[in-house]
């Protein structure tokens, strides 16, 4: 307590962002770093006859749209997003950033614990090989497209238990991580990077077929996050606090 005459000790530090969340908006917090959060409640996504047709971003970064194979296959369930095995219910976001690292993070479930493609990230001007996020029983892998190296990690999820997902992608450098556990980490020489262009969620890109990379889940959200390592050790702070931010229960009947 300080009285009269008395010297009130002042200090200043910057936090990083995000490092207040939830009290603070996390949308406003996204939005201010440019980043993408696709997030499944009915006022940021666009249906007809119970089909989407556009999944807004949260922070006015883009539109994301069904993938070319999905011909009126995706819905909006009371959790969230529905994806079905062997049926194309993905989506495509373009991204505009350009960045020499960057960050992804989705939560979702999948009942068969066999969700298969998360994500895919391609390259601009397909300058690169695509890199895509797996889970296929118990392993989950991100790698790129015909690279013999990746990262990956095996865990034992609960049957249709909600599960967070972050990677960090940069030269050479492939990063991933569950929920709140510390990344595993790989070097990667053969990755050839390059400035992502597109993101799709829940297949590997607008082709047809593709029918075994394609599983069950069910998504809340998708972040990306540009010009961000979410996995190092300086960003924990905002790691944590996005991942407590997020919904801990369905979202695709509340705003």
């Amino acid at each position: 307590m300080c009285t009269d005459g008395d010297a009130m000790l002042t200090i200043e530090i910057d936090l990083p962002p995000g490092a207040l969340l939830p009290t603070d908006d996390l949308a406003q917090s996204l939005s201010e770093q440019e980043a993408i959060w696709l997030s499944a409640a009915r006022d940021w996504i666009v249906q007809q006859d119970k089909s989407i047709t556009a999944w807004s971003s949260r922070t006015d970064t883009g539109m994301a749209y069904p993938a070319t194979p999905n011909k009126g296959n995706g819905s909006l369930g009371p959790d969230g997003v529905v994806f079905k095995a062997n049926v194309n219910c993905g989506y495509m976001i373009d991204i505009e950033a350009n960045c020499d690292v960057y960050s992804a993070l989705i939560r979702y479930k999948s009942p068969a614990k066999d969700g298969r493609t998360l994500l895919s990230i391609h390259a601009k001007d397909n300058a690169a090989p695509y890199l895509f996020l797996n889970e296929r029983s118990e392993l989950i892998e991100l790698k790129q497209d015909k690279a013999p190296q990746g990262v990956s990690l095996y865990f034992e999820p609960e049957a249709g238990e909600w599960n967070q997902i972050v990677i960090s992608v940069s030269k050479d450098v492939l990063s991933l991580a569950i929920n709140d556990e510390d990344a595993v980490v790989t070097e990667t020489p053969s990755h050839n990077y390059a400035p992502p262009g597109q993101m799709f969620i829940g297949c590997r890109s607008n082709r047809g077929g593709l029918q075994k990379t394609l599983g069950a889940l069910v998504v809340s959200d998708v972040i990306f996050l540009p010009g961000v390592d979410l996995l190092s050790e300086d960003q924990r702070p905002q790691r944590n606090a996005i991942q407590a931010a997020l919904p801990a229960k369905s979202t695709g009947v509340t705003k």
